[in-house]
């Protein structure tokens, strides 16, 4: 359990739970391979969250994945972001001419709001990337290996 809404306790790879609402952008996350879950609602802001500016490279990007029991939120200035984001509630932002890329996986429970459009229809409002890479780096945060095996001679 972590205290800081500045998240300057992540240092290490792992899980990490934080009671309350956060407000992320891509300086708060510096470690690899985590899983914060929030007991709050979480709002992201930054034109890119942990990817580089042009939204394609993801070489420096952090595996992280976000969960919350609450809403996730996504500034409607925000163009592109990486990572894992699961919650009850996820709200794209509104635009009236920028979409959102993720690079990850986006995953509503119950409600997923999209008010993001372009001026040019044949443009995409979300546009999801699925990075198995995310998934294989957070496994072991995000699920439990089970061994079962015999020897024989």
């Amino acid at each position: 359990v972590i205290t800081d809404p500045d998240l300057s306790t992540i240092t290490s790879p792992g899980i990490y739970i934080y009671n309350g609402a956060l407000a992320l952008t891509s300086s708060n996350i510096t470690t690899s391979n985590v899983l914060l879950i929030t007991t709050g609602d979480i709002s992201i802001s930054g034109s890119e969250f942990n990817i580089n500016a042009n939204c394609t490279d993801t070489t420096l990007s952090k595996n992280i994945a976000i969960l919350s029991t609450g809403k996730i939120s996504f500034s409607n200035t925000t163009k592109c972001a990486a990572g894992i984001f699961i919650a009850q509630t996820i709200d794209t932002g509104s635009t009236g001419n920028q979409g959102l890329k993720i690079k990850g996986n986006l995953i509503a429970q119950s409600t997923l709001t999209n008010n993001r459009s372009w001026s040019d229809n044949s443009k995409p409002s979300l546009f999801i990337i699925f990075d198995q890479t995310q998934y294989i780096n957070l496994l072991p945060y995000l699920s439990t290996v089970n061994y079962q095996w015999n020897q024989r001679q």
